[in-house]
């Protein structure tokens, strides 16, 4: 039998997060002149400061205190491969990826059902959400706990 290791302490001030978090990086066209300019194979994979802008976000989630998992709706998983970060975070079960459908309402329809939403509150962002921080975070969950709304944005 191991020991029970608790988390880390919220401060109780501290907004709930939701467990799951879910990133949206479909194209709407695999030729995308931003992502050509930037000289990456994708848009979420322009470099921002010398990480690809997928990563800051998923990074920024994971940091997030209770965010256990992010989802990556992405319509070509294949190039996640090439990114050691993202493939270490896969390995130990922090993020899992999918492939997103040809309709971007179809994607998150599927991308949230994979993450549970019918038994618990899921976040959607998007991969080029590179300025997320934990203060726009924190004032999300605090204005979407305060709700009785089934969505908050």
């Amino acid at each position: 039998m191991t020991a029970y290791e608790p988390g880390p302490i919220r401060p109780e001030s501290a907004p709930i997060a939701p467990r799951r978090a879910i990133v949206l990086a479909g194209r709407r066209s695999s030729d995308d002149p931003l992502a050509r300019a930037g000289g990456a194979a994708h848009r979420a994979l322009l470099e921002i400061e010398g990480e690809p802008m997928l990563v800051r976000v998923v990074e920024r989630l994971l940091g997030q205190s209770g965010i256990e998992s992010v989802l990556i709706n992405i319509d070509a998983p294949e190039l996640l491969d090439a990114i050691p970060r993202l493939v270490e975070l896969r390995r130990r079960g922090a993020i899992e990826w999918m492939k997103s459908t040809d309709s971007p309402s179809q994607s998150v329809i599927e991308s949230l059902e994979r993450a549970g939403l019918a038994t618990e509150p899921v976040l959607v962002t998007t991969a080029d959400h590179a300025l997320l921080d934990d203060e726009i975070l924190d004032g999300f969950f605090s204005r979407s706990a305060e709700s009785d709304a089934d969505l908050t944005l």
